[in-house]
């Protein structure tokens, strides 16, 4: 029964040709709005799953950010008690500089807001430099970079020769670094002492973070920063992201809603006569509501059950098959396969197909609901 009034509403040869195709455009226009919702939510999902995992292996978990400072080892030693054998703890002095490239190897080329970082107990003159920053500069490996510091500007700069470049993920939304020595830093600065104005720690569990930062100010004093305060502007901008792509994505499932109830109002009023020869003939007004009632659930089922399964095709099969065995060349091309990931997640795709299905039910149920208006005998003269 069901294939038969698919098959009358889409190619059907007793309704309008106008009919047939608006149909067809309501079915077409909610598959594609459902599975672009579902598509778009699920591949976000996990890019900020991926971006949420690089921050975690890569940025500290609790941080401490102040001038130049002499811990006492006796604190370094209640610090490590504290973590035990729960945390990494790296004593760092990192800066802001300005790098430049020396005016006579080449045309002159600089940017600010560089940072310089310290690697504890390495006394070799290696220089490791951000690829994104080599990019910036237009320089490559054994090329030399000027140095200057806000803390000391009168002091001449210091000339490093680059002796390795560093690849690091997400070089659109990290700061660009320049790793050396930490003695080295100090010697050009002039610090005396074991100087640190970074204090960085890696916990076993992030999510600890709230509990241990608890434990170090309740002996130490030191306020510490967790992962979530320091990179909450970027979690917040992907959330806001998300917000707007799926109240975009929502409109257009919106629209896709009105093409079905139009489309519905449409076959209704082509068939006024036909309602009311039923209606005359002593047909209830429930039996004739419930009639294209069914119709029109079957054309919003159609296109419901089409969404969900070609989003489930893209990102099983497509992005997690045939994207990441690069079987489409091409396409590499285009785009950054590397980066694309996605997360599935059956409990909300399958209450977002429920609410789909819910909300086509309403719609038709309304457009249903002007066969009860039908003027018997105005239909019949018409």
């Amino acid at each position: 029964m069901l294939s038969q009034l698919l098959w009358r509403h889409l190619w059907g040869k007793h309704s309008r040709p106008a009919v047939r195709w608006m149909n067809r455009f309501a079915v077409l226009s909610l598959i594609i709005s459902l599975a672009s919702l579902l598509t778009v939510r699920s591949v976000m999902k996990g890019m900020q799953s991926n971006i949420r995992e690089h921050t975690l292996k890569t940025k500290p978990h609790l941080l401490l950010e102040t001038k130049p400072t002499l811990y006492p080892e006796e604190e370094k030693k209640i610090l490590r008690e504290i973590l035990a054998d729960q945390a990494q703890v790296n004593f760092l002095l990192n800066l802001e500089a300005l790098v430049e490239r020396p005016a006579a190897e080449s045309e002159q080329a600089q940017a600010a807001g560089i940072v310089l970082k310290g690697i504890p107990f390495d006394n070799s003159e290696s220089v490791k430099i951000s690829s994104a920053l080599a990019e910036k500069l237009n320089v490559a490996y054994g090329d030399k970079v000027l140095v200057r510091s806000p803390w000391r500007m009168q002091s001449l700069p210091l000339s490093l020769q680059i002796t390795e470049l560093s690849y690091e993920g997400y070089s659109e939304w990290e700061r660009y670094y320049i790793y050396i020595g930490q003695d080295r830093i100090r010697k050009w600065l002039g610090f005396e002492g074991n100087k640190y104005n970074r204090v960085e720690i890696y916990l076993n569990d992030p999510y600890q973070a709230d509990a241990v930062r608890l434990q170090i100010q309740n002996k130490l004093q030191y306020e510490f920063k967790t992962w979530q305060e320091t990179e909450a502007a970027l979690f917040y901008s992907l959330e806001l992201e998300m917000f707007l792509m799926l109240m975009t994505l929502g409109f257009i499932v919106l629209l896709s809603l009105v093409s079905l109830y139009l489309a519905l109002a449409v076959r209704i009023n082509e068939k006024v006569r036909e309602v009311a020869l039923l209606r005359a003939l002593g047909c209830r007004n429930s039996k004739v509501l419930w009639l294209y009632f069914v119709e029109g659930m079957v054309i919003a089922l159609l296109g419901c059950i089409g969404g969900y399964f070609v989003a489930y095709g893209i990102c099983h099969i497509v992005i997690g098959y045939l994207v990441k065995q690069n079987i489409i060349p091409w396409l590499s091309e285009l785009v950054d396969l590397s980066s694309i990931r996605y997360q599935w997640d059956f409990t909300e795709s399958f209450i977002i197909f429920v609410g789909a299905i819910i909300a086509c039910l309403l719609v038709t149920y309304f457009s249903s609901r002007q066969l009860t208006r039908v003027n018997i005998v105005d239909a019949l003269k018409s």
